[in-house]
């Protein structure tokens, strides 16, 4: 064993050795016997022998914890079973339970040893001289023999079981190197997910890695947004619902959920999470631009029987405010002249502010798809404003293109994005002849593509 010292604890009675010992004083035992078992083994391994016996020592404390504690730690351990008692008996059960080798079993009366350690080989020793140095001799041969076999064990409770036992610090020093590796594993995972070409591969990547970091907000987040643009509104919901546990004042949180619920069709959820998410950050147009659909969809949840023009207000509110923190937002911009569409129904007035919105937008919405050509929402975005500018043609084609660069998985979420506000501009009648039947036409290309993902 490549040890500086060896640790050689004895397991003994501590005031009387028993009725019918014939060596009854344990000083006198530990002196002439132990204390020569500690020097031989010195002269034997060249090592600093310490020996312990429990009743020597004189730190406070529970004695219990103090012995017990020895069955581990100890490097050879001899049980002096001589007057069969009981505390030794226990002693010796937790060490064979907790260490393979190396454990001598000693005693006087070897033919009086009872229950299953009569079946351990033991050494008898007595207080004759002779004898005496035997036992010595004998007892040192057994602990070298054990130290010197890596794979010993003499432990009758280990030897057919496939137990380990370890300190708790090093289980809590695996424990934490696992979590290292789990964290470093799914910060690997997550890397490789942003980066992944399909969403079916970015899918299964956040999945892994979620598993690895269960407890990740981030990656949650991406997770359940992953889940929802593929319409798994179900798993969408309830990995953010875990996500808002872990951190629920993160407003990106919050405002995720809210899109989800919306997903959902759950509008009273949807409004009270994307609110919260503005009541955490005020200055975050996209939870703006959410609350302002989700009120939109609420307002129009009865129509054309019945429309909350109050609610309406509400949304075009929402994304008004969206479009002053971020005055390039031209998809809160946007919804906001389509507010003024829907509201015209009620007030005609707002028809031309609409129009003249629409008209006054397409420069930026073409300047916005210059700058990220792959990103559908923008090329949605010029389609609606040539399409409510009358430039009808036009929107038809940019309407087609946008939906064409939209993967088979993200159809469905978002097309029926897309398609919402236009169904509702019909449903209630604020839109007629050519631009009515130019909606009609670019919500059949929405509805063709969608049944062909």
């Amino acid at each position: 064993m490549d040890i500086k010292k060896l640790r050689l604890f004895v397991a003994m009675p501590g005031t009387s050795m028993g009725s019918t010992a014939e060596w009854t004083d344990p000083d006198k035992i530990k002196t002439h016997f132990y204390e020569k078992i500690a020097d031989s083994l010195e002269d034997a391994t060249g090592k600093t022998v310490d020996l312990v016996i429990e009743k020597d020592k004189v730190l406070g404390g529970p004695i219990h914890a103090s012995m017990f504690k020895e069955a581990i730690d100890s490097d050879v351990y001899i049980s002096d079973l001589t007057g069969n008692n009981p505390n030794v008996y226990l002693e010796l059960g937790a060490r064979w339970a907790l260490r393979d080798a190396v454990t001598v079993v000693v005693s006087q009366n070897v033919s009086e040893i009872l229950f299953n350690a009569a079946a351990s080989r033991a050494i008898p020793y007595s207080k004759e001289p002779d004898k005496l140095e035997q036992s010595v001799q004998k007892t040192v041969e057994a602990i070298l023999e054990g130290l010197e076999k890596s794979n010993y064990c003499d432990s009758p409770i280990r030897q057919n079981a496939d137990l380990l036992a370890y300190e708790r610090s090093f289980i809590n020093q695996l424990e934490s190197e696992i979590k290292q590796l789990k964290n470093q594993r799914g910060e690997d995972l997550f890397s490789a997910a942003k980066a992944a070409s399909t969403p079916d591969e970015r899918l299964r990547l956040l999945i892994e890695a979620a598993n690895a970091n269960p407890n990740r907000s981030d990656i949650l987040l991406n997770l359940g947004i992953e889940y929802r643009k593929q319409s798994q509104h179900h798993e969408s919901q309830s990995v953010l619902k875990k996500a808002v546990l872990l951190e629920p004042k993160l407003s990106v949180l919050h405002r995720e959920l809210g899109v989800t619920y919306g997903k959902k069709g759950d509008l009273d959820a949807a409004v009270e999470s994307l609110e919260e998410a503005v009541r955490l950050d005020q200055n975050d147009p996209e939870a703006l631009r959410n609350l302002g659909g989700a009120l939109r969809r609420l307002g129009m949840k009865s129509a054309p029987s019945s429309i909350d023009w109050t609610v309406l207000e509400r949304s075009r509110d929402s994304y008004a405010k969206a479009g002053v923190v971020d005055p390039y937002d031209t998809y809160a911009l946007l919804n906001v002249a389509k507010l003024e569409f829907l509201l015209s129904k009620n007030d005609p007035s707002r028809h031309q502010i609409a129009a003249k919105k629409f008209e006054d937008l397409k420069p930026l919405c073409q300047f916005n798809v210059s700058q990220d050509p792959n990103d559908p929402w923008r090329r949605f975005d010029l389609a609606d404003a040539h399409l409510f500018s009358g430039e009808l043609a036009n929107a038809k084609r940019l309407y087609k293109e946008a939906i064409d660069i939209i993967p088979n998985q993200h159809c469905e979420s978002y097309l029926t994005s897309v398609a919402g506000p236009l169904k509702e501009l019909i449903a209630i009648d604020v839109v007629t002849g050519k631009l009515k039947t130019s909606i009609t036409g670019i919500l059949k290309l929405i509805d063709n593509r969608i049944k062909s993902a």
